[in-house]
Order: structure tokens, then C-alpha cells, then sequence
């Protein structure tokens, strides 16, 4: 060490003194700029991993509301169908079709139509029953997806207020209407559905607002390297 701070003669070199100090400042300014270079990978990485997480949100909300969009339809389509079996039915005496030709084509009309109605029952509700199905595999999801905080809450419980709602629709979906009853049965029955319908629309379009809110809160923090 003396060698470098000294020459041959005693004299302090302040050469070395001055090369010494800029070795030692490559050496500071190398070490910053790996520490800063770690730091900005670490930094990229996790809002990458964020921006995959809140576009996987984004397509699952997306998926759930899908869903309960085609309950509604399929189960108005449903509704209708059962409504139109129960109330269409021909009832004939067979010994009037043995004898009467015209009453037999009449019977045999109606006969293809229940056929067709319960068809169409059977194909509505095992679209129904996906449905039901996929939307609560998708909420399980979500929630699954969601971090804690005071953010979700609210959004949680849309999402309980919906499900609720989903089972009595399912249960409504899952009764045959009686047949040849007076109207104002088939207006009630109608009506009990509408309301449940009426009550899942609103609830999800809360579900889609506050969900909306929640992802424009989850981008600005992406934004600012949170």
C-alpha cells in the first residue's frame, strides 16, 4: 500500500490518491446501477404479474355476467314453454278419435306439440343448469382472485346477494306449472318469476359498476408502480 501512496523518495503520491478515489467511484456508481437495475426488474415483474392478475379478473367478471344473462333469457324462454304445454293441453276421449277422423288429426296435433313442448323443457333446462353451474364455478373464482381489503367487500356482497337470488330462480326452473288452471294462476306464477328476473338484472348491473370501480382503482395503483 505504501508502494502506491509513496514514491521511491518518501513523497506522498497524490496521483494515486486521485486514481484511487475515481476507482473507488466506478466501483459506487456500478453497484448503484445494479442495485437500481435490480430494483426496476423486481419493479417490472411484479406489474407484470399484476397486469395478468387484473386482466384474469377482468375476463372472469366479464364470464360471470355473461352467464346471468343467459339465465335470464333461458329462462324466460323456459318459463314460456311450460307455460304453453300447460295451458294448450287437448284432452279427447279416445273412443271419440276411433270415430271421428277430424277429432283423431286434432289429437294427434296436439299430441306432436307436447312432444315438442317437453323437448324444448328438457333442452332449456340443461342450459339453465349449466348456467347455474359455470356462474358459480366463475364466483368461486373471483373470489379466489380477490385480495383482502375493504375494496371487495361491497363487491362480495353483491355477489352473495346474487347467488341468493339465482337459487329461487332455480327453484322456480325446477317446478312444472299445473295444467289447465285459471289465468290468474299463470299471471301469478309469471309474475313471481319477473320479479326474481327484475331483482338479478339490478343486481348485476350493481355488480358490474362497483366491479368496473374496483379494476379503475386496481390500474391506477399499476400505473403508479404499486
Amino acid at each position: 500500500m505504501s508502494d502506491i501512496l509513496f514514491n521511491s523518495s518518501g513523497e506522498f503520491q497524490w496521483v494515486s490518491i486521485t486514481a484511487l478515489i475515481s476507482f473507488l467511484g466506478i466501483l459506487a456508481t456500478v453497484g448503484s446501477t445494479i442495485y437500481i437495475h435490480k430494483k426496476t426488474i423486481k419493479a417490472n415483474v411484479k406489474s407484470v404479474t399484476k397486469i395478468e392478475w387484473l386482466n384474469k379478473i377482468i375476463d372472469l367478471s366479464a364470464d360471470y355476467i355473461k352467464e346471468y344473462q343467459l339465465v335470464d333469457i333461458n329462462e324466460r324462454h323456459l318459463f314460456s314453454t311450460k307455460l304453453l304445454k300447460a295451458n294448450n293441453t287437448f284432452k279427447i276421449e279416445k273412443e271419440i278419435i276411433t270415430y271421428d277422423p277430424i277429432e283423431a288429426q286434432r289429437y294427434k296435433q296436439n299430441e306432436d306439440k307436447k312432444r315438442g313442448y317437453n323437448k324444448s323443457i328438457v333442452e332449456y333446462s340443461e342450459i339453465l343448469n349449466d348456467s347455474f353451474l359455470n356462474s358459480r364455478y366463475i364466483s368461486n373464482l373471483l373470489l379466489l382472485y380477490f385480495m383482502d381489503g375493504t375494496r371487495t367487500v361491497e363487491i362480495k356482497r353483491i355477489m352473495n346477494k346474487i347467488n341468493d337470488i339465482s337459487i329461487k330462480i332455480a327453484e322456480i326452473s325446477n317446478k312444472d306449472l299445473d295444467n289447465e288452471r285459471e289465468e290468474e294462476y299463470y299471471l301469478e306464477q309469471a309474475d313471481i318469476l319477473m320479479k326474481n328476473l327484475n331483482a338479478l338484472n339490478d343486481a348485476i348491473e350493481e355488480f358490474r359498476e362497483n366491479i368496473t370501480k374496483y379494476i379503475n382503482c386496481e390500474w391506477k395503483e399499476i400505473e403508479k408502480g404499486k
